[in-house]
């Protein structure tokens, strides 16, 4: 079978959601089908840069005669497009652009963030949805289903190889090598560094006794260097860099906070919690997205209601001795998730 799977956030550095989702995707599908992945940047640098092209224009609705001519000359049997504006009208367009220069392959959208339609998009968008569209929560399956788009639930992945539990010795090793004290109990966030993740309140959690505050920003889009200063004058660790090898900074963590509550702040599945569960670290977050009908609470995995219920949940999971976050992730290797989207689009069969 053939692949194409479409997106603007195919490029290296991979250490953003929907560039972790496109990367993986790409990745997994190549084991057993003709993958041709089309991004705008030529920077791939990883597993999959055998499989890449840059393609895809400059414009706002992908016209290019250049474009159109590759994928008709690939003649897909199939069009992932996962864009990085999700579900938005103007990407409806472009999934029917990209279903024309396919000759009609299906054309398959994936939405990894939620979207709030006005009056006059909510009567323009049934009429030029895509064949299918998959998302990760049911709150935007609903309001895609509401615009009469066809619609499958989906997960979000964690490379399980990559992301494991590190022994103490290991933790105290890694540690030194980033500049974290060995002494302390490490809180960490990853992610973006803007206040509409909620960043600020880890000052917060650097007044906890015995605690170190952690948080390790994305380089896809630039931190808010006021927030970023304020921060650090708190004693809170913030790494700013792109860091290769992410995993190890989780190793050195003891416990994963998310306290984000806007919607728009990740993609509807943090990728993030997922890593920090597959490194057996204690997780409290938000009821965020599409995560808890993945995931429930226990084994050192708490939920949060609000900023209040925060710090004394971080304090009772600290009292967990033994967490097992990893038993709950991994059923969403990477592989599993994508065979997964292949029975969702009707192209692989449930065994």
């Amino acid at each position: 079978m053939k692949i194409c799977i479409v997106s603007e956030a195919i490029k290296s550095p991979f250490d953003e959601g929907v560039r972790v989702f496109a990367y993986n995707l790409i990745k997994e599908l190549a084991k057993n089908c003709k993958v041709l992945g089309i991004g705008r940047s030529n920077n791939f640098k990883s597993e999959i840069e055998s499989v890449c092209e840059k393609v895809l224009p400059e414009n706002r609705l992908f016209l290019s005669w250049h474009l159109r001519q590759r994928i008709k000359e690939f003649k897909p049997d199939v069009i992932y497009y996962a864009p990085t504006a999700h579900a938005t009208l103007y990407s409806f367009i472009r999934a029917q652009f990209l279903k024309i220069y396919g000759n009609g392959a299906k054309t398959i959208l994936i939405t990894l963030q939620p979207r709030q339609y006005s009056f006059v998009k909510r009567r323009i968008m049934p009429f030029i949805a895509p064949d299918l569209v998959l998302a990760q929560s049911e709150k935007t399956l609903k309001a895609l289903d509401s615009l009469g788009c066809s619609v499958r639930k989906i997960w979000a992945g964690v490379d399980l190889q990559k992301f494991t539990a590190a022994s103490e010795d290991r933790k105290k090793e890694l540690r030194e090598k980033y500049g974290i004290p060995r002494d302390k109990y490490v809180i960490l966030h990853v992610g973006h560094v803007n206040k509409n993740r909620n960043m600020q309140f880890m000052e917060k959690i650097q007044l906890l006794g015995g605690s170190q505050a952690v948080v390790v920003g994305s380089t896809t889009y630039p931190a808010d260097v006021e927030l970023v200063r304020n921060l650090e004058k708190k004693g809170v660790i913030v790494i700013t860099e792109y860091i290769e090898k992410i995993e190890e900074v989780y190793q050195c963590a003891n416990c994963y906070i998310f306290p984000v509550f806007s919607e728009g702040a990740c993609i509807e599945v943090p990728l993030s919690i997922l890593e920090a569960m597959a490194c057996n670290l204690r997780v409290v977050t938000t009821q965020f997205g599409g995560l808890p009908s993945l995931i429930d609470e226990g084994n050192g995995f708490i939920y949060v209601n609000n900023e209040e219920e925060i710090i004394p949940k971080i304090v009772a999971v600290k009292n967990i001795s033994e967490p097992e976050t990893r038993n709950a992730v991994k059923q969403y290797s990477w592989s599993n998730v994508v065979k997964q989207v292949l029975i969702e689009s009707g192209i692989q069969r449930k065994e």
